[in-house]
């Protein structure tokens, strides 16, 4: 089971909302923690650095037990005592021989008496107790801390500081992923834009090369194969194209002389199977001509012409070579003019292969109709046998022939009609029809609104 998004830009979105939440949690604790050791680290060192002057300063007095000399500034600091530090100088019984103000008498007692300088903490107090020796005399000297007094500021100051980095780090944790985001987002929309721009690639527009400006760096080779790759697939079409118009011509001319032979033949039922079989090599050199042409077609945005018309010459044109074929045909459909968007040479020649198609592959007596859409759409329809279920979708397939017994047409024709319809941002269907027969169908798009024309 899937838990994480497939999109790139979501899954390094989640985690860097991860990352904020766990950097949310951890930083302040990590922050009280460096402060809490910085500050007892700096605190300890402070106590034994006076533990240390009281030890100078501090001498017998005869008479009077024990007294410490501080310098002035030391001295004035535990003479006011006002925040919280006091010093005691206790025998091995706890005994308090020389105190400075403040002292707190408890934890003065409660501070170990060992052989070295020992860090303790009693109640709310913490306290350093140094051993110093004096002549025969083991002496303690115990430096205090109240934390609790009101001008200790080591865990007010870290209060404040977490109370504060938070303010500053919450608005900048949020930013960062917004930040990020964005940049995320706008290196994706070029990948966006590069893939829309490669799906507008196909034989039409060959010419098509995607750019590299705004992508990461680590596309940028991609583009750039991808950008060779169809430097190498516009040569082998157009080699292809060039290859096939020179064959077709190439036959042209040896056609042209068996067809002045044949015509010199006296035996009529010979010349006429031959003159049949030149006739069918003959509409496949000029379907090759034709698929040649069309292969680096391309269609104005402002052409357009009335399928109406073009339907109506058509099938006037080609009216005589259906009838000698013992075939009808008719025009039937919308009336008046059907303006759509594309070239009218074009499209007769599309609608003259789908006629042609239609009287090469139904029996004598069939009845062709050509059927204009109000909708820019125009149909051959037949009575004939129909299309096999299975060869519907193998219509539009280039060189494709559903009766391979034949050999006049070689496939080319519906791959001409493709061609023309694909440039024309059109539509090429195929179905039989409930009473029988097929119908092949171009949809093309009408244009209802016409640019205006400003007149000088």
């Amino acid at each position: 089971m899937r838990y994480y998004p497939r999109s790139l830009f979501w899954q390094i979105v989640w985690a860097h909302l991860a990352t904020v939440i766990i950097a949310a949690l951890a930083l302040p604790l990590l922050v009280s923690y460096l402060l809490q050791s910085t500050g007892t680290r700096y605190q300890k060192r402070v106590l034994s650095h006076q533990a240390q002057a009281v030890a100078r300063g501090l001498v017998a007095d005869p008479g009077h037990g024990w007294h410490v000399n501080l310098d002035p500034t030391l001295g004035a600091l535990y003479a006011a005592g006002y925040d919280g530090r006091a010093y005691a100088v206790v025998d091995r019984a706890g005994r308090a021989l020389a105190v400075s103000r403040n002292v707190v008498g408890a934890a003065a007692s409660a501070a170990p008496h060992g052989g070295r300088a020992t860090f303790f903490r009693a109640g709310n107090v913490e306290g350093l107790s140094v051993p110093v020796r004096r002549g025969r005399t083991d002496l303690w000297i115990v430096m205090t801390q109240d934390m609790d007094n009101p001008e200790v500021v080591a865990d007010d100051i870290v209060e404040a500081f977490l109370f504060r980095f938070l303010l500053c780090l919450l608005p900048v944790l949020l930013l960062l992923p917004i930040i990020n985001a964005l940049l995320i987002w706008r290196s994706t929309q070029a990948v966006l834009r590069v893939s829309r721009r490669a799906a507008q690639v196909d034989p039409t527009h060959l010419d098509i090369r995607l750019s590299s400006a705004q992508l990461p760096v680590e596309i940028v080779p991609l583009v750039d194969a991808t950008n060779q790759a169809l430097d190498r697939l516009e040569a082998a079409f157009r080699t292809q194209s060039e290859f096939i118009a020179n064959v077709a011509h190439e036959l042209r001319t040896p056609l042209s002389l068996l067809r002045l032979q044949i015509d010199g033949l006296d035996d009529p039922a010979r010349k006429a199977s031959l003159s049949a079989s030149i006739q069918r090599i003959s509409h496949v050199v000029s379907q090759l001509l034709d698929l040649a042409a069309l292969e680096q077609l391309m269609i104005g945005a402002e052409e357009m012409f009335d399928l109406a018309v073009v339907a109506r010459d058509v099938v006037a044109a080609l009216a005589p070579m259906v009838f000698e074929g013992q075939r009808t045909i008719a025009l039937s459909g919308s009336e008046g003019p059907i303006m759509v968007a594309g070239r009218d040479t074009l499209m007769s020649l599309a609608l003259t292969n789908l006629i042609d198609n239609a009287t090469r592959h139904t029996p004598k007596g069939t009845h062709i109709e050509v059927v204009l859409g109000a909708d820019g759409s125009v149909a051959v329809e037949d009575d004939g046998p129909g299309i096999a279920a299975a060869d519907i979708g193998m219509l539009q397939t280039r060189f494709w022939r559903a009766d391979h017994a034949r050999s006049d047409s070689a496939g080319i024709g519906l791959s001409i009609v493709e061609r023309i319809v694909s440039a024309h941002e059109g539509r090429l269907s195929a179905e039989n029809r409930s009473t029988g027969g097929a119908i092949l169908t171009i949809g093309l798009n009408r244009i209802t609104r016409f640019p205006s024309v400003r007149l000088a």
